[in-house]
């Protein structure tokens, strides 16, 4: 694990992809935190991407 909180610390951002609810890809950014087991996104309820999320549960990261 020290190789990935290595290669994690310098950011404090993901980019997250989800499907919009007219079908078609939907990016946006969101803060996260790893604690060294988990890493954990921090999304609003009023966010799009938490109402894609909300309907389709698949999604991506990019860190």
């Amino acid at each position: 694990m020290t190789r990935l909180n290595e290669l994690l610390a310098p950011f404090k951002t993901t980019i997250l992809g989800t499907l919009g609810d007219n079908g078609y890809p939907f990016s946006s950014y969101a803060p996260f935190y790893y604690d060294g087991e988990k890493i954990y996104i921090f999304i609003s309820d009023i966010a799009s991407h938490t109402k894609n999320i909300q309907a389709d549960p698949k999604a991506s990261a990019f860190l």
